[in-house]
Order: C-alpha cells, then sequence, then structure tokens
C-alpha cells in the first residue's frame, strides 16, 4: 500500500518545528516537531541550533528563529500560519 502511512507523524500543536533552549532544563536544546520535513530541515536546523549553543547571547545569527522557540506554546504564542509538513 504506497500511499499507506503507519506509524507516529511527530508534528508540534501549531505543525512547526522545535528549535532551542528550554526554560525547564538549562542544558536541554530541542531539533524537533518538523516530521514531514524533517530529514529535509535537519542540516539548516543543525546548523541554527549549533549557532544558539555557541552563541553569545544564545540566539542564531544565520536567520530569526525567535518564532521556533520551545517556549512559544507556554508563552501564548503558536505560529499563526501555514506549516509546510
Amino acid at each position: 500500500r504506497a500511499g499507506a502511512w503507519g506509524g507516529l507523524y511527530e508534528v508540534s500543536p501549531d505543525k512547526h518545528a522545535i528549535l532551542g533552549r528550554t526554560a525547564e532544563c538549562e542544558n536541554l536544546y530541542l531539533a524537533n516537531g518538523s516530521s514531514g520535513h524533517g530529514v529535509m530541515h535537519a542540516p539548516a536546523l543543525g546548523r541554527l541550533l549549533g549557532e544558539i549553543m555557541t552563541g553569545r547571547d544564545g540566539r542564531a545569527v544565520s536567520l530569526d528563529v525567535h518564532s521556533l522557540r520551545p517556549s512559544r506554546f507556554a508563552e501564548g504564542e503558536p505560529i499563526d500560519g501555514p506549516a509546510l509538513l
């Protein structure tokens, strides 16, 4: 069944990637929630997460990824717009 899907489909509540440090655990960083395009996005997400982890201010320099921060759900600010899954 070529058109069938079996298994989990990992997506975030707003269907956008989650990228950055968690507030609950200082040394826990997330790069997940992009199941549909995860393999294609992995190189970019890896680079951006590396910038977040090694940067002086904890921000990526190649691209503004503030909207992908893990805390956006607790802050009531999920991304409102189409997702590329």
